[in-house]
């Protein structure tokens, strides 16, 4: 009987092993041609994306669509996605600048952080009489910092005049070449109250 038993039990794990070994896949050596990333953070439309096995960061952030905010300058746009690969899109950082001078919009601006002064034209609105070249440089603003926008030379010094003669009450429209009106160096009058 113990025989009987034996031979029963080895026999429907014989046949066990037939069905189980046909239910699981053969091995695969396969090697995959996509890969799936997951962004989130300052992209309009954040999840998971499957790609090209080999594609660029900034293949990814042209189906995320990057917001206005999204600071891209701390990433590398070629590097090259691995699957699995969680990507965040920092949101840039803002400071306030107070702009004067020759400007459309005199005040305070909201501007990204560690901007440059060369960039400001890319968000504020300059007077045709600035002058742009003197804003040209590399010097990092700060915030809460006062910029003054410079005017060419030749309309600042118009401008003065326009100004002096409003504040005396003084109307360019009223001088003509027959005028007896003695013109008045305001300079002189300045330095000598001030003295």
């Amino acid at each position: 009987m113990l025989i009987a038993i034996i031979v029963l039990l080895t026999g429907i794990t014989y046949f066990n092993q037939d069905k189980t070994s046909a239910s699981y896949p053969a091995p695969s050596l396969a090697i995959s041609s996509e890969v799936q990333i997951w962004i989130e953070g300052a992209v309009a439309k954040p999840g998971a994306y499957v790609l090209k096995k080999g594609s660029h960061l900034e293949d990814v952030l042209a189906c995320a669509q990057p917001l206005a905010e999204a600071d891209l300058t701390q990433l590398k746009l070629k590097k090259t996605l691995y699957d699995g690969q969680k990507i965040q899109i920092p949101t840039k950082l803002f400071m306030t600048v107070i702009l004067e001078g020759a400007i459309e919009q005199p005040g305070p601006l909201k501007v990204p952080q560690g901007i440059f002064l060369k960039d400001l034209d890319q968000y504020a609105k300059f007077l045709p009489e600035a002058d742009l070249k003197k804003i040209k440089k590399k010097k990092r603003l700060k915030d809460g910092e006062i910029v003054q926008i410079p005017a060419k030379k030749s309309t600042l010094a118009k401008g003065r005049k326009k100004k002096q003669q409003a504040s005396l009450g003084i109307d360019e429209t009223n001088f003509t070449e027959n005028s007896s009106t003695t013109k008045i160096n305001l300079n002189s009058i300045i330095q000598k109250s001030e003295g």
